[in-house]
């Protein structure tokens, strides 16, 4: 890539387990700025699980304290430190839903917040699902989690229902991996 800037000074503003506030003076072509960002400590080990039955996929509606507002969006989070993409995603998904899944696929990678977050998330499909006990986190208080048909999805997107990226960004990957299995 041409023209990286060059870091000149970089500073933590925040930090505890979960992320770090970093703060970096940027030079290029003889200007400087700062530019602060959100550093997880595992970035590449994040991940979005959709998982799919009987024509429909299951979303949670869940409470987003820095947005003021509960959102639907998939099963996910990051991962552990030794922890693989497929281990992260069987444990969120069964976390967050109680199901374990018979099959995983990956269909997708995004940058979400790319100019924000250091994260690079994996989007991954659950099959063959059973259900199991759900083992929310102590943060993940009065999620609720509900199935929609594909045609609903269709209709909740169309009208502003679903308004979370990181959703509507798996969904896309999610329409994709259907035409691809030639199911409609």
């Amino acid at each position: 890539m041409k023209h990286i800037p060059k870091v000149i000074n970089s500073r933590v503003a925040y930090e505890n387990a979960h992320v770090k506030c970093v703060v970096d003076t940027l030079s290029r072509d003889g200007k400087t700025w700062e530019q602060a960002y959100l550093a997880k400590p595992i970035p590449d080990i994040d991940v979005s699980v959709i998982p799919y039955e009987n024509g429909g996929v299951y979303m949670l509606r869940q409470y987003r304290h820095a947005n003021r507002c509960e959102l639907w969006q998939f099963p996910g989070g990051g991962g552990e430190p030794d922890a693989s993409i497929i281990e992260s995603a069987h444990r969120e998904l069964t976390e967050e839903t109680g199901f374990v899944a018979g099959q995983m696929e990956t269909i997708g990678l995004t940058y979400n917040e790319a100019g924000l977050v250091n994260l690079k998330t994996t989007i991954l499909v659950a099959t063959d699902l059973k259900k199991g006990e759900r083992r929310l986190e102590h943060t993940e208080v009065g999620m609720e989690m509900h199935f929609f048909t594909i045609a609903e999805m269709e209709m909740m997107i169309e009208a502003g229902e679903i308004q979370c990226g990181f959703a509507l960004a798996s969904w896309t990957f999610f329409r994709n991996y259907l035409q691809q299995q030639n199911i409609q």
